[in-house]
């Protein structure tokens, strides 16, 4: 039950995006404070969102919620500080974060691998766990890469000949 509901709890984070402007998630540079403070409040909306679907159990509403927490205080939207992050929550800031860094965003390119692990393991203590960065680290280190959309070729995905 922990390891499904943190599985649903990744794959819904963000759902409270969905009642973020486009013209916020989508701006191609830097947010203004005002509108940081839009998207701060997704956390909050997102586990509000769940709880009207309903059929979510607490701990994916608890990941939903605290997913931008940090170790040290500064996340959002509790400042909850130590032991007061679930293991699944680190786990889940770890996973988003590395994710975030090395996709390709509006405002930026994407990151290497290197660079993305660089500044989590700056960030072990003040921001995250150092296990949930060592477990990322092992995990992503043994997994086979996925073509990017880029590199996909009708060779990989042949089209029969009668079509």
């Amino acid at each position: 039950n922990r390891l499904r509901s943190l599985a649903i709890g990744g794959l819904v984070h963000d759902i409270g995006k969905l009642s973020i402007p486009d013209e916020i998630l989508k701006k191609p540079s830097g947010l203004t404070a005002a509108e940081y403070a839009v998207v701060q409040r997704h956390p909050v909306l997102g586990r509000r969102l769940l709880v009207e679907l309903g059929g979510f159990p607490e701990p994916v509403r608890e990941l939903v919620l605290n997913h931008h927490e940090r170790l040290d205080g500064t996340g959002y939207p509790r400042g909850l500080i130590g032991d007061e992050i679930s293991l699944d929550v680190r786990i889940l800031a770890v996973c988003d974060v590395y994710d975030a860094l090395i996709s390709k965003r509006v405002y930026r390119p994407a990151w290497s691998h290197n660079q993305a692990m660089a500044l989590l393991r700056a960030e072990i203590g003040t921001a995250f766990d150092a296990r949930c960065v060592e477990a990322l680290q092992t995990v992503v280190a043994g997994a086979t890469p996925l073509p990017r959309p880029a590199d996909r070729t009708q060779q990989q995905y042949p089209v029969p000949a009668s079509a």
